[in-house]
């Protein structure tokens, strides 16, 4: 029971800590979220 427990905590943790790009189709509204400090957190031109 431990070992299922500790695995499902384990998944979850990389599940959200992984990070992705999103497609954003209406460059205004990408360029509205890049230029977001508070939504790009880490400064790049991807979402």
């Amino acid at each position: 029971m431990k070992k299922t427990v500790i695995s499902i905590f384990v998944f979850a943790f990389y599940y959200i800590g992984s990070a992705q790009i999103v497609n954003i189709p209406d460059a205004n509204f990408k360029a509205y979220l890049v230029g977001n400090s508070f939504i790009n957190t880490n400064n790049d031109s991807q979402i």
